[in-house]
């Protein structure tokens, strides 16, 4: 069956995925959907030589989807030049590790320079929490945004900073970590921070608690 925008829609949030991949408007749909982060959707406006909508930018896919410029061969190229260029920036970590296992002295100074980058930025979100948590607010996708009070946890392997992900899995540590902070709290605890996400202002309080490990 042919869909429209508000049709292919409610098929998705009833998770009738299956029936949308048998229609073609349903696999736009789809398709049209894995794009549908800000970034993406601005970069598939771009390819497209389409100037962004004044709509909010929730509206952009529907936008999309009802704009015969926005051809499907389009966007299977958008995807695949997209998704590329994400799974090169996965196998950074590889290339990380090669630079610092190469003997020369030119290696050796890169990745202390890097290090020293990454440290100082490290540094100045500590020394200005508001900013990232405003920078984590205000870059939520779509369907996850939530204006909630909330607890940040920012994970740092000072050694492997490609690896600090896996700190999550050190429970003993960041039970150490999380009590020390929140035994160190009085009775207002974290920062108000206001933050804009699509065109509206929003007031929330939240904390960020920063755990750092050197093996």
């Amino acid at each position: 069956m042919p869909y429209s925008f508000d049709q292919a829609n409610e098929a998705f949030r009833d998770d009738r995925i299956r029936e949308l991949g048998q229609a073609p408007e349903g696999l736009r749909f789809l398709k049209l959907r894995s794009l549908s982060k800000k970034d993406y959707m601005a970069r598939l406006f771009e390819i497209c030589h389409l100037p962004l909508p004044s709509a909010r930018s929730k509206d952009w896919l529907k936008y999309l989807y009802e704009n015969s410029k926005v051809t499907d061969d389009i966007i299977d190229g958008a995807i695949n030049a997209i998704f590329s260029e994400e799974r090169r920036d996965r196998q950074k970590p590889d290339l990380w590790q090669k630079i610092g296992d190469h003997p020369s002295s030119r290696a050796g100074d890169l990745v202390d320079g890097l290090k020293t980058v990454r440290l100082d930025i490290l540094e100045n979100a500590k020394n200005a929490p508001e900013v990232l948590a405003r920078w984590l607010y205000e870059n939520q996708g779509f369907r996850r945004f939530d204006a909630s009070n909330r607890l940040y946890l920012v994970l740092v392997d000072l050694n492997h900073f490609f690896e600090s992900w896996k700190l999550k899995r050190a429970k003993p540590l960041l039970f150490q970590k999380i009590h020390t902070h929140l035994d160190q709290i009085d009775d207002r605890p974290g920062f108000d921070l206001e933050f804009d996400w699509e065109g509206r202002n929003y007031v929330t309080t939240c904390d960020i608690i920063f755990i750092t490990h050197k093996r």
